[in-house]
């Protein structure tokens, strides 16, 4: 059986709750929930499933790199592979993440991924959250904070019974 059977057949058989976050009508990302924290110094964890890699842009056309709000957080790569690109210092270095490789992401990184393989599927931990999302262009560096980000784009949720659907347009 091959690991991303064996993920679905686990979300299946403990019903777990799974949120689909879409870009411009198309699937980016799913997250299923295994363990949300009950209290603020314990660890969620997800699983999620990359469709595709981060296409966010600034309004002059360029790629951002996001922060994430936890003080810390761990994406174990289960089944396929991506590149990530990360602003260290002045400068944006690029890695390849494969299965058993563990990405390790503090609050103050900024970075994009794309996905090398059709779906990448990866056991998420996520630490205390410290902080807002925010979003960075490499090129100008101008920062700008999650809701500021989105505003002027349409996030659409809906629950089915496939699941949360979110929808950026």
């Amino acid at each position: 059986m091959n690991i991303e059977k064996f993920i679905l057949k686990f979300v299946n058989f403990f019903n777990l709750n799974r949120k689909i976050i879409q870009r411009n009508g198309d699937k980016y990302l799913t997250r299923y929930y295994v363990f949300r924290k009950p209290v603020k110094w314990m660890p969620s964890i997800y699983i999620h499933c990359f469709h595709r890699g981060d296409e966010d842009t600034s309004s002059s056309g360029n790629y951002v790199l996001h922060s994430h709000p936890w003080d810390l957080s761990f994406s174990l790569i289960l089944s396929g592979s991506y590149v990530e690109e990360r602003l260290i210092s002045t400068k944006i270095k690029t890695r390849v993440f494969n299965p058993g490789n563990i990405n390790i992401i503090a609050a103050n990184d900024f970075h994009r991924v794309d996905t090398l393989t059709p779906k990448v599927w990866t056991l998420f931990l996520s630490g205390s959250k410290t902080q807002d999302w925010g979003f960075i262009d490499p090129i100008t560096n101008e920062y700008t904070q999650w809701e500021e980000f989105t505003k002027n784009k349409r996030l659409i949720t809906k629950t089915t019974s496939e699941g949360q659907w979110t929808t950026q347009n």
